[in-house]
């Protein structure tokens, strides 16, 4: 078998389980491997295969119709809500975290795309959770948000993975920008 039909294998064997588990990238790939798979099957003309795969991506697109999966973690509740509504406005699906120890709970079940963290939050600050975040999914991306003057804890997580820094009060645009140059 072929490298592309393997992943191809794999990632339908992880979409049968459920799709809520796969990362964007993941649901990405998989959309191209099943055109691929189409394309061989009509050259094949195995119309049985050809119109199984067109269901399965039909069913794809629809319960994946989303941008990314972004987890949003801030001790303010108003920023969280309203943080959320605008990436769900943008096409992206949230979660919210208000405190350190649900986010890491979430991501122990969850492959976020992305996640919005506040540096500063009572009990364990967002350093330490994003330390502890990466012991658990390596390949977690973060970004740090901060209101305040604490650039010793701002460079601690730079040196420790977080992808950047995002400033309050918040600019919308900014972060859109920021998450989109991704897309």
């Amino acid at each position: 078998m072929s490298e592309v039909t393997d992943e191809f294998d794999a990632l339908i064997l992880k979409s049968v389980k459920s799709l809520k588990d796969m990362t964007a990238f993941e649901i990405k790939r998989l959309k191209e491997l099943l055109d691929i798979e189409y394309q061989k099957a009509i050259e094949r003309k195995d119309s049985g295969r050809a119109i199984c795969i067109a269901f399965t991506k039909a069913g794809i697109e629809t319960d994946t119709n989303t941008r990314g999966l972004v987890l949003i973690v801030d001790d303010n509740e108003g920023l969280c809500e309203t943080l959320s509504l605008i990436l769900n406005k943008k096409g992206y699906t949230t979660t919210v975290a208000n405190n350190g120890a649900k986010a890491i709970s979430l991501v122990t079940v969850k492959p976020f795309d992305l996640i919005l963290m506040d540096i500063k939050m009572p009990i364990m600050d967002g350093v330490e959770v994003h330390r502890r975040i990466k012991e658990i999914r390596s390949d977690a991306a973060v970004v740090m948000m901060t209101g305040f003057s604490v650039e010793e804890l701002v460079q601690k997580a730079l040196s420790e993975g977080a992808l950047g820094i995002l400033y309050k009060p918040l600019d919308i645009d900014k972060i859109i920008a920021f998450i989109e140059k991704d897309d």
